[in-house]
């Protein structure tokens, strides 16, 4: 089967001002504007999957080889989990492309009744031209906001990326 890259961060922790000045400022404003317009926050993780057959201890070397052959295209798991632990996700192949997201956002807000704000790692995904415009156009359903990329942390019982990798 497939497993999740592990997190090597703890919880709560931060290394940078700009994870504290997040978790102090962005944070709460971001929780301020979901609960005024009814709307669910969701947090967002991209993550690769690798396999773990490839590396179990009774493969000899001809099998990983043809294993390695067999999995040409890396894997990825997108996935969003609310604050009520409901987790959305697709798996896809290798790295996240803004079509890839694009479809993965469709998805997060097809039937929703409520408004989703989505919060992401910084990445260069989620700031493309053709993200942009899609979000553009589906404001009234979905808010993308970006969250430092070294606060993986689980703050006050929010879940997060490492939550994520542990569902699957």
């Amino acid at each position: 089967g497939f497993a999740p890259r592990k997190v090597a961060r703890h919880p709560g922790e931060s290394s940078s001002a700009a994870g504290r000045h997040w978790l102090r400022e962005e944070l709460p404003a971001i929780e301020v504007k979901a609960k005024a317009q009814d709307g669910e926050i969701c947090w967002g993780s991209d993550t690769p999957l690798r396999d773990e057959a490839a590396g179990s201890p009774g493969a000899s070397g001809d099998e990983l080889k043809t294993h390695a052959a067999k999995v040409a295209r890396p894997m990825a798991l997108t996935a969003a989990v609310n604050n009520k632990g409901q987790m959305r996700w697709r798996v896809h192949h290798g790295r996240l492309t803004p079509m890839e997201l694009i479809t993965f956002m469709r998805r997060l807000v097809k039937g929703g009744r409520k408004k989703v704000f989505l919060v992401l790692e910084g990445s260069r995904v989620q700031r493309a031209q053709p993200v942009q415009a899609w979000l553009i156009e589906h404001v009234d359903d979905i808010q993308v906001f970006d969250k430092p990329r070294d606060h993986l942390s689980q703050v006050s019982g929010r879940l997060d990326r490492s939550t994520v990798q542990h569902a699957i």
